[in-house]
C-alpha cells in the first residue's frame, strides 16, 4: 500500500472540509433568508389583497346605502304627490257639487254686499249641509266646533249652561212652545230624539244671517228650528243670545 498518497489524501480532504461546511452554512442563510422573505410577501401580499377587499366591499355598500335612499327618497317624493293630487280631486269633486240654494238670491246679494269675499249661496249651503250631516247623526262635538268660540265660551263656560241645552238653544230647541223637552234638565239622551233637519228661508239684517226650517223628531213630532249665523274672519258660526 502507497501510504505517502493515502496520508496526502487525507490531508487534503481535511483541510477542505471546513470550506464546505462554511459553503453549506451560507446555503443554508440563503435558503432560510429567501423563505423569510417570501412568507413575508406573502403576508404583504395577503394584507393588500384584504385591504382592496374590505375598501372594494365599503364602497359597495355606501352604493347599495345611496341607491337605496335614493328610492326611499323617489318613494316618498311619489307618495307626497299622488296624496297631493287626491286632494286636489277631491277638492275639485267637492267644489263642483251644486248645492241647492236656500232662500232668495236677493238675500245673498245684501250678505255680499257687507262681505264681499265670499261666495255666499255655496258656502252657507255647505255650511247647512255639514250642520245636518252632524245633527242627524248626533255627532255634537262637531257642532260645537260650528259655534262662535266666544259665545260657546260664554255660554259654557261662564253661564255654565249644559253642553245639551247649548245645542238645543243653538237650534231654537229650547223655547217656550218650541221646546224638544219642556221642564225637566235636558240631556244628550233628548237630541237623539232629532231624526230630520231641513231649512226654508235664509234673511240677512245688515249683520247677522237668520235660518229657519224643521226638525223631525223619532215620533215624528215636528218642531222649528231657528239659527243664527254670524260671519267671523270669513266663515260661518252659530250663535245666539246670551244669558
Amino acid at each position: 500500500m502507497n501510504y505517502p498518497i493515502l496520508f496526502i489524501a487525507l490531508l487534503v480532504g481535511c483541510l477542505s472540509l471546513p470550506a464546505c461546511l462554511a459553503t453549506q452554512e451560507v446555503k443554508t442563510t440563503q435558503s432560510t433568508a429567501t423563505q423569510k422573505s417570501t412568507t413575508t410577501d406573502e403576508k404583504a401580499a395577503k394584507a393588500s389583497t384584504e385591504t382592496v377587499e374590505k375598501g372594494v366591499a365599503k364602497e359597495t355598500t355606501e352604493k347599495t346605502e345611496a341607491v337605496n335612499l335614493k328610492d326611499e327618497t323617489a318613494k316618498a317624493e311619489t307618495e307626497t304627490a299622488v296624496a297631493e293630487v287626491k286632494n286636489e280631486v277631491a277638492k275639485t269633486a267637492e267644489n263642483a257639487v251644486e248645492i241647492p240654494q236656500i232662500g232668495e238670491t236677493e238675500t245673498y246679494t245684501k250678505i255680499a254686499a257687507v262681505y264681499a269675499d265670499m261666495n255666499h249661496p255655496q258656502e252657507l249651503g255647505k255650511f247647512l249641509n255639514t250642520l245636518k250631516t252632524n245633527v242627524e247623526a248626533h255627532k255634537w262635538g262637531p257642532v260645537f266646533g260650528q259655534c262662535s268660540p266666544m259665545h260657546y265660551k260664554t255660554q259654557i263656560m261662564t253661564s255654565k249652561i249644559a253642553p245639551p241645552q247649548y245645542i238645543a238653544e243653538i237650534l231654537g230647541l229650547h223655547s217656550e212652545g218650541n221646546s224638544i223637552k219642556e221642564g225637566k234638565k235636558l240631556g244628550y239622551e233628548d237630541l237623539k230624539r232629532i231624526k230630520t233637519l231641513s231649512y226654508d228661508t235664509v234673511d240677512f239684517d245688515g249683520k247677522m244671517i237668520t235660518v229657519t226650517g224643521n226638525t223631525t223628531l223619532q215620533d215624528d213630532t215636528e218642531l222649528k228650528i231657528n239659527l243664527l249665523i254670524e260671519i267671523i274672519d270669513n266663515k260661518y258660526r252659530l250663535t245666539g243670545a246670551v244669558g
